[in-house]
């Protein structure tokens, strides 16, 4: 009776003794039972055969290979796993692959916080012995989560692979950071991934990712992002993912949220919370994300992408005074107003909305119909340039004896119904930098940096040798001059050597002036603008007459010398309804006050034979070039 009370004493021992187990944190599979795979008291069972290299592989996929008799006391164990093949897993003779056991711990009560039997360390005859935590299967502390710790299961041995190496660097191991790395690299198929599965972010986004929509066609738009025929690839999806890590932070890849970083400081993310067409909050986030790159020093000091090809350069400070930056009128700053993706647009540089075709043969809404849409009658801008273009055309044959050459017109040939008579070409962002231009000054400093004016520094203001950056008989790259010959050159005849044009810098006298209603005397040296403006002139009789020169109502006098307004009628000569004619009047004859070229240039003159002439320049009298101007 002793005996069997003894007994019963230490069964209920031993009992104990396996109810208080060592304490480890909850794992995401069942504890393994001893009985899986030893055979305990002459019971039979499976029993390790260690005199075989691989012989955990033998025991482990007993119950783990697909058609496995795998059901043990009701449970079935995960089937369809394979494990790390080929020369990449060589763990020296006679290993020729990773087995079961380099990464999994089938002693369940051994302590490891990790889930799914993985060891707390890992040893590799590689890297040595590295800690491993794998708390989850995605996030922080999965399998390979792109911090610079470099602990993922997935990470600690790898020496050869794209992507998540043992010891870095940080910028490769941000490859699908923070994802379920066996959703691409399936355990079944030895972590390889599937032949014919997409191999590359543009490759796996050709199609649509839950809500996201296809992004590889983005790629073949007019304009986009990452020149990959210049880098020699032949066809979007040939892009590498390091041109996507350029700009995307995917440490919480497939998390619904776009996360974008700083070229300079990929430390510094920013996190799309919506929508950035639809809400400015979310659109004035990539403001500062587009000129980390846009910058003197593109991304750190190198290009960006695999093209090697150097980002435009924006003025970080420049913009912040600039009128399209982020303000009430135009919210959202750079993006969802101008530019609308990132990756691509059917319009040239990236201009929004980025899923519209432009209209050939005249593409208005990708050139002056992209920049009147904002500036016109109805905003947000606060200046109507739609208004001034919407006059009708003039063209010189329509007015009497004028020039030879009858391509002429009465404005800057910015309409295609102007450039595809004149040959002449010239956008409103040839004038115009949207991202410096202010109020106080909308016109850009130079327009062509690659020739200076040989007025520059002689007494001109900065809006003179503006003009002058393409009157000067050179004109910029992608302006081009009128097909039946070269426009005057302004810059030679108003310089001092010269000595032909007297509104210039010519220092012979002039006795007909009145410098007390104008302010201008002898030996001035007039402004452009003092009679031209940069847009046609928006007259009354505009219509009927033949402003070839967008000759201002009135030249402007000292008082008014500002080239962004029109003058008042000064003193006397604002007793006389003057329509700017500066050519013969289609509707009239010689001597119609209202239209006589002659009563416009006396603004300024006190000539009065000049009265009643219709057109000073005619014959070339007194033009640009003439001496007697």
């Amino acid at each position: 009776m002793r005996a069997l009370t003894i007994l019963l004493l230490g069964a209920a021992a031993f009992a104990a003794l396996a109810l208080t187990a060592p304490t480890v944190q909850a794992q995401a599979v069942d504890p393994h039972d001893c009985r899986y795979c030893h055979g305990l008291h002459g019971t039979g069972g499976l029993v390790p055969d260690t005199s075989s290299a691989t012989w955990d592989q033998t025991l482990c996929m007993s119950c783990h290979l697909d058609g496995a008799p795998n059901a043990i006391d009701g449970k079935s164990a995960p089937t369809g796993v394979a494990v790390h093949t080929g020369p990449k897993h060589d763990q020296g003779p006679p290993i020729d692959e990773t087995v079961c056991r380099e990464c999994h711990n089938q002693h369940f009560g051994e302590v490891s916080p990790n889930i799914k039997l993985i060891h707390s360390t890992m040893e590799s005859r590689y890297t040595g012995t590295k800690t491993v935590n794998f708390l989850a299967r995605s996030g922080v502390n999965s399998f390979a989560d792109g911090d610079s710790t470099y602990d993922g299961v997935c990470e600690v041995c790898h020496t050869g692979t794209d992507h998540h190496l043992h010891n870095g660097p940080l910028e490769s191991n941000q490859h699908n950071a923070q994802a379920t790395c066996t959703g691409c690299h399936p355990h079944g198929d030895g972590f390889a991934k599937p032949e014919g599965e997409p191999q590359t972010c543009v490759q796996c986004h050709t199609s649509a990712q839950g809500a996201r929509r296809i992004i590889n066609v983005d790629f073949t738009y007019t304009s986009h992002h990452i020149d990959w025929e210049a880098a020699g690839l032949t066809s979007e999806q040939e892009i590498p993912e390091s041109d996507c890590l350029a700009c995307h932070d995917v440490s919480a890849h497939t998390g619904g949220t776009v996360i974008l970083k700083n070229a300079d400081d990929p430390a510094i993310t920013y996190s799309l919370l919506g929508d950035p067409l639809t809400d400015s909050a979310e659109a004035a986030k990539l403001t500062p994300f587009c000129l980390s790159c846009h910058d003197a020093d593109a991304a750190a000091g190198a290009a960006p992408f695999s093209d090697l090809l150097t980002p435009p350069v924006i003025d970080a400070t420049a913009w912040s005074g600039a009128s399209h930056a982020n303000t009430a009128a135009i919210p959202g700053g750079c993006y969802g107003t101008c530019h609308a993706n990132g990756h691509g647009s059917q319009k040239t540089r990236l201009l929004a909305p980025f899923d519209v075709v432009a209209t050939a043969p005249g593409l208005e809404e990708e050139e002056e119909g992209f920049c009147t849409n904002c500036h016109d009658a109805d905003g947000p801008a606060a200046t109507d340039i739609a208004a001034d273009f919407a006059f009708t055309i003039n063209w010189v044959d329509q007015a009497v004896g004028e020039q030879d050459l009858t391509t002429l017109n009465d404005r800057h040939d910015v309409q295609y119904a102007a450039s595809s008579v004149s040959g002449a070409k010239v956008e409103c962002a040839d004038c115009h930098n949207p991202h410096v231009a202010t109020a106080a000054q909308p016109w850009t400093s130079d327009p062509d940096p690659a020739n200076t004016p040989t007025l520059a520094g002689q007494g001109f203001t900065p809006y003179s040798e503006f003009c002058l950056d393409c009157h000067d008989g050179t004109l910029p790259a992608g302006v081009l001059d009128h097909t039946g010959g070269p426009m005057t050159n302004i810059d030679v005849a108003f310089s001092a050597a010269s000595k032909k044009d007297r509104h210039g810098l010519n220092a012979a006298k002039s006795t007909n002036l009145d410098p007390a209603t104008t302010g201008w005397g002898e030996g001035a040296v007039l402004e452009c603008f003092t009679c031209h403006r940069g847009h046609p002139q928006p007259a009354a009789n505009v219509a009927n007459t033949n402003n070839l020169f967008s000759l201002r109502t009135w030249p402007h006098g000292v008082v008014n010398n500002d080239p962004l307004q029109e003058t008042v009628p000064l003193n006397n000569i604002g007793t006389f309804d003057l329509n700017h004619s500066f050519m013969e009047n289609l509707g009239g004859g010689s001597g119609n006050a209202p239209f006589d070229g002659g009563y416009w240039c006396n603004t300024c003159h006190t000539r009065s034979s000049m009265f009643g002439k219709d057109n000073c320049s005619q014959s070339g009298c007194h033009a640009h070039d003439a001496s007697n101007f």
